[in-house]
């Protein structure tokens, strides 16, 4: 036998009605009101909300949701976020008043503030070159831009190992003399120029392989 409620072919469970309008009974004290939506989750109600506690909204809007929903402009494309701005900003958004606004293009929006923060960064190291050197040397070797000035007029500007001045040259200036460090202990050894750091890098940091390269090179 079906519930008793005009339309429903579902099985009873108490009192000639099925177990949905039985529990709408005894919820609400009516086995025929409808299920309201859940409206927690709606875009709409959500930014409803929004213009209710900012008091931005014209009354009638502010007033009702349904009404607000029913005036509000339908959404135009998928390219409009839910975000609606007033055509007048001098008035409150309201009916005639509002209309959507366009998504942002997070591939070109995202391009546009790296190139942004690029052109900052670059405007930065020329402003300021010995903050970002000294930021540079504390982060890799523990000290600071005035330890490694006491360290390159320790070594008259010279190469610890070559006695020599820096010669390398990238984009147009002389390279500073790197910070030679030994790379397990961390330990800040002295300055030298990048032909030496590379020799060394090349054999490892290994002084028994260095030595037999010394020993090749005068049994030659």
């Amino acid at each position: 036998m079906p519930c008793k409620i005009d339309g429903c072919d579902k099985p009873l469970a108490s009192l000639g009605y099925c177990s949905m309008h039985l529990m709408r009974l005894r919820r609400h004290g009516d086995a025929e009101r409808e299920r309201r939506r859940d409206l927690t989750k709606s875009w709409a109600y959500i930014f409803w909300k929004h213009l209710r506690r900012k008091n931005r909204a014209a009354e009638s809007w502010m007033r009702n949701f349904e009404v607000f929903e029913r005036e509000c402009p339908p959404q135009p494309d998928s390219e409009h976020q839910w975000s609606l701005i007033p055509i007048d900003a001098s008035k409150p958004i309201g009916p005639g008043n509002a209309e959507w606004k366009l998504r942002h293009k997070r591939g070109t929006w995202s391009k546009a503030k790296k190139e942004r923060n690029k052109e900052r960064q670059r405007d930065y190291r020329s402003a300021h070159p010995e903050r970002v050197k000294n930021t540079i040397l504390k982060r890799l070797y523990g000290i600071s831009m005035a330890d490694y000035l006491a360290m390159h007029d320790g070594q008259n500007g010279l190469c610890a190992i070559c006695s020599k001045p820096e010669t390398s040259v990238i984009r147009g200036k002389t390279i500073s003399l790197a910070v030679d460090h030994c790379h397990e202990t961390g330990t800040v050894r002295k300055l030298l120029c990048a032909k030496c750091n590379k020799g060394i890098g090349s054999f490892s940091h290994d002084a028994d392989l260095l030595a037999k390269a010394i020993k090749y090179l005068a049994g030659a």
